[in-house]
């Protein structure tokens, strides 16, 4: 196909305004993927083409205008449309102006609409070590002096060393919590089995990322036989009645997965024995809609019998006959307050037909749901794939096909809603879904759907209810729901992680997760070590500056400086004397907030601050310390920068200070260790 007038325009432009990008592949990919937003003319018209005034389109176009002409991620989304339009102001092939004949026109509505700064579109980048051979500045690089560049990069440093310990604390707690809950331990066994061979090692976790990623996934496939001994011995559900209902529950899913048949599922159901009292009511009515499915299945037709003219055909005389027969058939169900044949005497002797045409719609409902059940269990037998609406629909009908039992109880049994119903039912469905997703790869997914099993078995409680509690009580309740709470984080953790395509993806997913230790614990368990450290945090107490009176302070503290410190026996943590040289609290503080602008210029006199602080250093291998003590300066207080990126505030005032900080402890590097 030639080429079309509009591809020789984007061409022209991408070899008269940027001649040297040629040899880098992504500015064509990038007017690749511009094109598809493209949409020509009508003929006769003064503009070639325009961009598309789809909003969807346009969040995904502007987005790659806005990198394409350098425009800072910190620009704000207001100020986003009128920028683009200013550096675009003189291009002649695109433009939001058509006074000069522009080849391809910006629609004006795209100045209504706020570009987010992080949507998830594709991003051709430029490798400007390809075009000049040398490689490109980092993002955010200073082009200042030394000291200026020496500060910003002690401070990115800072951020990610802090991040880092952040992130390893995560990482041990996982790790005990797998060896320590059954729970974990019991779905996720080779991940606990894959950690234990690392053992204290576990700080290199970063470098088998990978391969503990695969075994996540690995346990999550085998969830679906492994959720039977997990109903067994969890410690979240503890009352052996309800272990017991979960784990019958849990039986239906394979059963539908496997292709087992609708009849075969109300089978299984009517046939559980040694059923607790809690639960009697429940899987006696399932016995009773097994009795019906026996009773009215046509093995010829391989489905259940549906009587045409059914309201003419089944009078209440034949209905009298069909309940004699169930009645032969069923003397042996039995639930808390009686026998179904006591039931069916009631109707029998009732005056009225109330009851009657209850149970007579009753089987009417029986024959739909098991009508349109059968239906999609065909098709989805004749199919060569699964397609998930289909399969939805058939589970769906499954789930309200067992819930007739529930309408038994409710019209026959007790006229109460059924709490262990609701329980039931509402396993079976979200342990379906549960499975169904996880052959689907979705596992953050299924991590609800587990989430939603427990939940129903051991809710939140709130207000009155969790008054009411006797003391006893409270303390088992809040046992149970810290082992919930744990259970859910790393659960979802796993899903995260496995859900993650990038290492990018799993990144973020430590950085979601992390919990507040790496280096920080060496000092803690040795008797006196001397180290270079940093302390990233928040600090408060009183300052007092020059010229000014003294006022009460809470900022971002950042002081780097020597570390005398002392180990404390039996894992109490560490206690140390910290004489702080430099303070770069202001600039990690901007960093953390933004890694793109530039510094402003910055000399030692800004960070210097000496001091001296008693400092504690949580135990439990916590990278926590708490100090106290006062400091000089830093006469650096706050950093600020316009919508272009570039300094407009660089606040100095010389000062002193007293107080605490609450912060993560960072070794830089140890002098000496006993």
């Amino acid at each position: 196909m030639r080429p079309t007038r509009i591809q020789y325009t984007i061409w022209a432009f991408l070899l008269c305004q940027f001649p040297l990008l040629l040899p880098a592949q992504s500015t064509i990919e990038q007017a690749i993927f511009l094109r598809q937003f493209i949409r020509e003319a009508e003929p006769g018209a003064t503009t070639q083409a325009y961009f598309s005034e789809d909003p969807d389109d346009m969040i995904q176009y502007m987005e790659v205008l806005k990198n394409y002409l350098d425009i800072p991620d910190s620009t704000s989304e207001e100020r986003l449309s009128q920028i683009i339009s200013d550096k675009l102001f003189d291009n002649p092939f695109i433009n939001s102006e058509d006074e000069d004949g522009t080849k391809i026109l910006l629609p004006n509505s795209y100045s209504n609409l706020i570009v987010g700064s992080n949507k998830n579109t594709l991003q051709p980048s430029i490798d400007e070590s390809t075009i000049t051979g040398y490689p490109s500045a980092p993002s955010g690089y200073s082009a200042g002096g030394f000291t200026t560049k020496l500060v910003d990069g002690l401070s990115r440093w800072l951020v990610k060393r802090t991040k880092q310990e952040l992130s390893l604390t995560f990482f041990n707690r996982f790790k005990q919590a797998l060896n320590e809950q059954p729970d974990l331990n019991i779905l996720f066994p080779q991940t606990v089995s894959l950690l234990n061979v690392f053992e204290d090692e576990v700080y290199h976790y970063q470098a088998f990322i990978g391969t503990l990623r695969e075994s996540f996934i690995n346990d999550f496939h085998l969830i679906p036989q492994n959720l039977s001994e997990w109903s067994e011995t969890t410690a979240i559900i503890q009352d052996p009645t309800e272990r017991f209902a979960i784990k019958e529950a849990f039986e239906i899913p394979p059963m539908i997965m496997n292709g087992d048949k609708p009849r075969d599922i109300i089978g299984y159901m009517g046939n559980v024995g040694n059923c607790p009292d809690e639960f009697k009511n429940v899987f006696s009515s399932f016995k009773v809609i097994d009795l019906l499915s026996n009773s009215l299945f046509d093995f010829r037709t391989d489905g259940w019998q549906f009587p045409q003219e059914w309201d003419s055909k089944v009078d209440e005389l034949t209905l009298y006959l069909y309940l004699g027969l169930l009645f032969e058939k069923g003397e042996n169900i039995e639930f808390s307050n009686g026998k179904f044949t006591n039931i069916l005497n009631g109707i029998a002797a009732e005056t009225g037909t109330e009851k009657t045409q209850q149970f007579k719609t009753l089987v009417y409902d029986f024959l739909k749901y098991g009508k349109q059940t059968n239906e999609f269990f065909r098709t989805l037998s004749s199919a060569d794939t699964i397609q998930y609406p289909t399969y939805h629909q058939y589970t769906n009908s499954v789930i309200r096909f067992l819930g007739v039992a529930n309408d038994f109880h409710t019209k026959f049994v007790s006229p109460n809603p059924s709490k262990r119903f609701k329980q039931v039912l509402h396993t079976i469905e979200n342990a379906n879904d549960l499975i169904f997703h996880i052959h689907q790869n979705n596992f953050l997914q299924s991590v609800s759907h587990i989430n939603q099993i427990v939940g129903n078995f051991l809710p939140t409680l709130k207000g009155d209810e969790l008054d009411n509690l006797l003391p006893e009580q409270r303390k088992i309740y809040e046992t149970r729901q810290k082992t919930k709470r744990t259970f859910l984080k790393y659960s979802t953790f796993m899903g995260t992680v496995a859900d993650a395509q990038t290492s990018e993806q799993v990144e973020f997913a430590f950085d979601l997760f992390a919990l507040p230790p790496g280096s920080s614990k060496l000092k803690k368990s040795s008797p006196i070590s001397v180290a270079l450290n940093a302390y990233v945090g928040p600090t408060f107490g009183l300052e007092y500056l020059e010229n000014y009176q003294s006022n009460s302070i809470f900022a971002l503290h950042a002081p780097v400086g020597i570390n005398l410190n002392w180990g404390l026996e039996n894992n109490k943590g560490s206690f140390s004397l910290f004489a702080p040289i430099i303070d770069v609290g202001a600039i990690t503080a901007f960093r953390f907030g933004d890694d793109t602008s530039t510094l402003p210029e910055l000399s030692f006199k800004n960070i210097i601050a000496p001091g001296v602080y008693a400092v504690y250093g949580f135990g439990r291998d916590l990278p926590f310390a708490l100090g106290v003590g006062a400091q000089m300066g830093p006469n650096t207080r706050k950093i600020e920068v316009d919508a272009f990126g570039n300094p407009t505030e660089n606040r100095t005032d010389s000062g002193f200070r007293i107080g605490a900080f609450l912060s993560v402890d960072i070794p830089v590097f140890h002098f000496y260790t006993k």
